[in-house]
């Protein structure tokens, strides 16, 4: 037999319809009468369809070959797979406890600007991701040149914020309470304080200050003092902010205001530049 009739009786499966079908010694029957004409037909017909058996069931046995390339071909099949099938119980896995920490709020790289070795140029400001396109402001207390962006404070929800509506228009709207604003002060030259504003009064201001940081920064009350107790508000609490790799530690100043009737009222941050040989007390080492 050929190979098509081979590889058709490697894939065949016998069914109650194939039986009535095929009826195998008839077949055969036939086969030697129209092909057997010498004296000895009459015995190489008997002998025919044990002869014909036999060639069809060789036929029909799997070839060595074939199953050796096959077995070869499946791992290479499930290897080539790009994204095998996860069990059910990986998808409701745990997280390990080495999980990667949640990343750093923009607000970092503009703290990395501000405690270089030296103050930050006006361009150097502007070229800081994540603020949105900076517009000139008033300016701070003795600091006369200032420009204004916007960032989202990590480590906070939805919650009603003000509309930017005043009068009798003014309403609220939904939104991050992390929304801030992101004000840079300081004299024609160079940039050298930063005022970050949000709204709600958040007296937990170590807290705050670290969910904007990366896991080698440090935050540490510039009184020495080592706790992390919130701070009554309105109460002012001052902290050094060292960020891992900077030049110069920031100095910082949080403060609250209860907006009363008027509004949420706000928190402010106000960071300014450290000298370059401050000491830290060693607060959590």
């Amino acid at each position: 037999m050929g190979s098509t009739d081979r590889t058709a009786c490697r894939g065949y499966t016998p069914t109650a319809s194939s039986s009535r079908d095929i009826d195998l010694p008839r077949t055969m029957d036939r086969f030697a009468r129209s092909h057997w004409t010498s004296p000895w037909s009459a015995m190489t017909s008997k002998l025919l369809p044990f002869v014909l058996a036999t060639a069809l069931l060789a036929a029909c046995q799997p070839e060595h070959g074939s199953a050796a390339a096959s077995a070869a071909a499946a791992p290479a099949t499930a290897i080539a797979d790009p994204k095998p099938a996860a069990p059910a119980s990986a998808a409701v896995a745990p997280a390990s406890g080495d999980a990667t920490p949640a990343p750093a709020s923009s607000l970092r790289a503009a703290l990395t600007v501000l405690a270089a070795a030296q103050p930050p140029s006006w361009a150097q400001v502007k070229a800081i991701p994540g603020l949105g396109e900076l517009a000139p402001a008033d300016g701070v207390r003795i600091y006369p040149v200032a420009v204004r962006g916007k960032t989202t404070l990590a480590g906070f929800g939805e919650t009603p914020l003000p509309d930017g509506k005043v009068g009798a228009d003014a309403g609220t709207r939904t939104g991050n309470e992390g929304e801030a604003s992101v004000t840079f002060a300081g004299d024609a030259a160079t940039a050298l304080l930063l005022v970050v504003r949000k709204f709600y009064p958040s007296t937990d201001y170590a807290k705050v200050l670290r969910a904007q940081l990366r896991a080698g920064d440090r935050v540490v009350r510039r009184d020495g003092v080592c706790d992390s107790i919130p701070s009554p508000a309105p109460a002012a609490m001052e902290y050094w902010v060292a960020l891992e790799g900077a030049e110069r530690p920031l100095a910082v100043t949080a403060s609250t205001v209860d907006g009363g009737n008027n509004g949420p009222g706000y928190t402010d941050f106000e960071f300014r530049r450290g000298g370059a040989h401050v000491t830290l007390a060693q607060c959590g080492r």
